[in-house]
């Protein structure tokens, strides 16, 4: 009973951790160099019925979060090299 505890508080810590780096930069991480255009923050101004039923805002948002993610920077790298 007591492992089944370790292992779910274990994998509990390891889904917050891309928060955690996020809020905290608990680990430096280089930047990603390149040519990519940066995400601005959806505005809740367009957030709107035609917006919403279009899936506009929720696209923008995800994209959002998606670059600002916790560790994304080592996990593109991680990506790259085992792709090439």
């Amino acid at each position: 009973m007591k492992i089944k505890r370790i292992i779910l508080a274990l994998f509990l810590l390891l889904l917050c951790m891309p928060y955690l780096q996020r809020r905290f930069k608990i680990v430096n991480e280089k930047p990603i160099n390149g040519s990519f255009k940066p995400v601005e923050d959806p505005s809740l101004d367009s957030l709107n019925l035609v917006s919403w039923k279009s899936s506009r805002f929720q696209k923008d948002l995800a994209a959002r979060v998606n670059e600002h993610l916790g560790f994304r920077p080592s996990l593109f790298r991680i990506n790259s090299l085992r792709t090439f």
